[in-house]
């Protein structure tokens, strides 16, 4: 019985979330946080909320209300997709209120890196560059980050 009750809830949460991707017309990215009192949070990736973003229709700490409401406990930001973050200490304060607001953990920070560069000087300035994006990670209080190409 216990198991019957566990599959209709995930039938049901699957339909939510297919739901909320269609509404978005965009994939919706399930971000895995592990380590936190040994369960699974499932939520959003901010760079699911990227064309309404970019396009106006909704600020970064207006997607972590959105992301609460159509029920994550969790949101990873992502400087992805037109998203800057870096240097805006009014932005970051806003994203912080509204993940404690509306109770998300934010997960991790994800931005843009390419470490494969032609010299050893252009090398150096990327990695800089990633440090600081590691101080706004510490900023937003995230403990984990990640890079993409």
């Amino acid at each position: 019985m216990e198991k019957a009750v566990k599959k209709q809830k995930d039938m049901d949460i699957k339909r939510f979330f297919k739901a909320r991707r269609d509404e978005l017309q965009q994939g919706i990215y399930f971000v895995i946080n592990p380590l936190v009192k040994g369960m699974i949070k499932i939520g959003f990736t901010s760079y699911s909320f990227s064309r309404a973003i970019n396009d106006g229709r909704i600020d970064l700490p207006g997607a972590l209300a959105l992301a609460a409401e159509y029920g994550a406990e969790q949101m990873e930001i992502a400087t992805s997709a037109g998203i800057t973050i870096k240097g805006n200490r009014e932005l970051i304060s806003k994203i912080k209120s509204a993940a404690k607001e509306k109770n998300l953990t934010l997960s991790s920070y994800t931005t843009g890196a390419n470490f494969v560069q032609p010299d050893s000087e252009s090398l150096k300035k990327e990695i800089a560059r990633v440090k600081t994006e590691v101080d706004v990670a510490a900023e937003l209080g995230v403990t984990r980050m990640r890079h993409d190409c």
